[in-house]
């Protein structure tokens, strides 16, 4: 499950760009009136140190927006976005709730509510937010990928790989929904269809850690420790402290006897 929606779907620095475009207040919005403008500054100062990764400083500027003008809907948003990041998932839905409510077209807010609402397992609840900014955008890639998340923990793997197909077919160069639909496989302890979604994945993008540690592990299991070795590799080159990373690696050199794995060739 993704923990963290600052690394979920686009970076800070795109955020405060899209904020700034909601920060206009079209038809969408509860109100035709313009943002004030101290408060579009506190939100833009707010962004920068969200960027940062200074959470309390952020959270100053973000409330000083929405205490200059309660209809700034991105700051909202963020406001929830680092008590997510806290781990106050209750709260952190009561921001999303908020940004909604001043703006109801924003599909943004509406997947991160429908992240908040997984992290407290209300199952349902968060598929209904997925669908919701699906509905206001169809190409909202995180979403779907949540969605069909959601499906997985929920043991709907119909509806699920259903899901991670629509976004293999809009989006072929991304390695996530092949993640996904590997994770799903196994789920249903598919393990050769799993193994080749995970290698699809680490093809597409080699340092991610997910599919990579995935294909470590299942060749660690059936005793190819240089295969193993080869893609657990990956995992420590991006994360050398990775504790499933290294407890897998040292398994698979173990394994190895002090043999050499020059002449493999890796599938």
């Amino acid at each position: 499950m993704t923990r963290s929606l600052m690394s979920a779907s686009v970076s800070a620095r795109n955020l405060l760009c899209l904020g700034f475009a909601l920060l206009l207040c079209g038809a969408s919005c509860t109100s035709t009136k313009k943002i004030h403008r101290e408060a579009m500054r506190q939100h833009q100062v707010g962004m920068r140190y969200l960027e940062m990764g200074k959470y309390s400083t952020a959270e100053r500027h973000f409330l000083r927006a929405v205490e200059v003008d309660s209809r700034i809907s991105p700051s909202y948003d963020k406001l929830g976005v680092i008590q997510y990041e806290r781990g106050l998932f209750r709260s952190a839905e009561g921001y999303f709730r908020m940004a909604i409510k001043h703006q109801k077209k924003f599909p943004l807010a509406w997947d991160h509510l429908g992240q908040a609402l997984r992290m407290q397992r209300k199952y349902n609840n968060a598929i209904s937010a997925y669908k919701t900014a699906l509905s206001q955008q169809p190409s909202h890639f995180a979403a779907r990928l949540h969605l069909a998340q959601v499906y997985r923990t929920i043991e709907r793997y119909d509806v699920a790989q259903k899901q991670s197909f629509q976004l293999i077919t809009e989006n072929p160069k991304r390695f996530e929904p092949h993640y996904e639909l590997g994770l799903l496989y196994l789920a249903q302890n598919k393990v050769g269809p799993s193994v080749a979604s995970f290698k699809r994945a680490a093809k597409r993008n080699p340092k991610a850690i997910g599919p990579n540690l995935e294909l470590g592990r299942a060749y660690l299991k059936r005793r190819k420790f240089c295969f193993a070795i080869f893609y657990l590799t990956r995992v420590l080159k991006a994360n050398i402290r990775h504790p499933e990373g290294r407890k897998l690696y040292t398994e698979s050199k173990v394994g190895l006897r002090g043999e050499s794995c020059a002449d493999t060739k890796i599938e």
